[in-house]
């Protein structure tokens, strides 16, 4: 392989970002929503139709929660009892509330047709861990987006162009048929 052939590469048509909610059934509905929140009520909505959803084989291979503190336990929380990190934490699961109950009196509520199940503040939680766990954001203002198989990869979180889609490129020398170590840490720890 040569330096900075292609190793794989992603087309836009299978990112989800806003443009993919806004051509779904929910797009209507979710004018005027903030980017991410129309991004994770997108996630929710697909994930619930379960194989009724062409996005189905990329849930099934999601976590159902993350590392971050906002999926710990009461307990696990007490252990940094008068940290920021606590403060932080609390804050941003007091902003997801707040962002929740607004969606629920705005949009689900109104629209419980679109949607297959309820939807809960647990769920909408979950969905906002996979956004910040996983996505990239776009050179478009508030703009984010979720690439299948490009989010299983440790990955600089920008976009640095607006091509249509979305690729790897060796930067050193590797042999074909090699297993390929991406981390965030010093590469030697990959040998």
């Amino acid at each position: 392989m040569l330096r900075n052939e292609v190793v794989t590469e992603v087309t836009k048509k299978l990112w989800i970002d806003t443009d993919t909610v806004a051509a779904s059934d929910i797009g209507p509905v979710t004018i005027g929503v903030k980017p991410w929140v129309a991004v994770a009520l997108f996630l929710l909505r697909e994930k619930a139709l379960g194989a009724a959803s062409s996005w189905r084989p990329y849930f099934d291979i999601l976590p159902l929660e993350t590392d971050s503190p906002i999926f710990w336990s009461d307990e696990e929380l007490s252990l940094i009892q008068g940290t920021q990190l606590l403060k932080t934490t609390l804050g941003v699961k007091e902003h997801i509330q707040c962002e929740f109950t607004k969606l629920e009196d705005e949009v689900l509520l109104p629209n419980k047709h679109l949607f297959t199940s309820t939807i809960t503040a647990a769920d909408f939680l979950w969905a906002y861990g996979i956004l910040r766990s996983r996505t990239f954001s776009h050179l478009r203002g508030d703009n984010l987006v979720l690439i299948p198989l490009a989010d299983l990869i440790n990955h600089n979180p920008s976009i640095t162009s607006e091509e249509t889609c979305w690729e790897i490129r060796r930067k050193g020398m590797f042999s074909r048929r090699i297993d390929i170590c991406l981390a965030y840490s010093c590469i030697r720890q990959c040998r």
